[in-house]
């Protein structure tokens, strides 16, 4: 990973470091440009659509909502989340989407007028949409039958799709990861979306997951072309405990 300081790359959070006449131009320009655009597409897709199920959610033991009676995946498993999670997390071995075709969804974005996507790289399940080299759970990993189709990189077709239409990229991104024996450790209770174990108590480990996110950031930032903003989920002990943020757009935490 690359030490050398950027311009275009705040550390910290802005809100606590500067005031608001402190704000860099360049950040009140990019701001202003994705104001502008005020209609664009934020798409979350992945290995779930074949359950015909919500994205995530459903992993989380309190977040009952995300499994209702009406989910048959849910309901044939007997309502068992232990069985529903090994087979949720399994979906990566029968995704083959072999129709998928960004450049159809960019003309029906443009043709409604909207001017910018943010599309999903990786979300709360740790499923990554792009050939991340930080972990084998990846659309790209040969354990994935789309990775032998030569539109395997998914964030990288749908972002390159989108840019031959001239739309603003957004890049979305989950801190926190479910899948990441550094997040959620095995053999632990994970009863809701926070890691499962106390990171100020075990500070290696948690070193361990702020390196693996640092990291698969830094692919995106460097390796998918311009990103204009990056739409990043919050960690509560992710913003605690590190105060680096790496972007070369606008970031959104949320």
């Amino acid at each position: 990973m690359t030490t050398e300081k950027r311009a275009d790359v705040m550390e910290g959070e802005l809100s606590r470091d500067l005031c608001l006449d402190e704000y860099p131009q360049w950040l009140w320009d990019r701001l202003a440009t994705f104001q502008s655009w005020r209609f664009g597409l934020f798409m979350h897709w992945g290995p779930y659509c074949q359950w015909n199920c919500i994205e995530s959610w459903p992993l989380v033991e309190e977040d009952k909502w995300g499994r209702p009676d009406t989910l048959k995946a849910w309901t044939d498993r007997g309502r068992d989340l232990d069985r529903f999670r090994r087979d949720y997390w399994a979906l990566n071995r029968t995704f083959n989407p072999t129709e998928f075709d960004p450049g159809v969804w960019a003309d029906a974005a443009a043709y409604a007028g909207m001017k910018y996507v943010a599309f999903t790289t990786k979300h709360h399940d740790g499923f990554s949409m792009f050939d991340t080299r930080a972990t084998d759970y990846r659309v790209t990993h040969p354990d994935c039958p789309f990775h032998k189709h030569p539109r395997a990189n998914i964030a990288k077709e749908v972002f390159d799709a989108f840019r031959a239409k001239d739309f603003g990229v957004s890049c979305y991104f989950s801190k926190s990861d479910w899948h990441s024996p550094y997040y959620w450790q095995p053999g632990k209770p994970a009863p809701d979306r926070n890691p499962n174990y106390d990171t100020a108590a075990h500070p290696e480990v948690w070193r361990k997951f702020v390196e693996f996110v640092h990291a698969q950031i830094e692919e995106l930032m460097t390796g998918y072309g311009p990103i204009a903003l990056t739409f990043t989920t919050r960690c509560a002990s992710f913003a605690a405990t590190t105060g680096r943020s790496m972007c070369c757009g606008s970031m959104a935490d949320r």
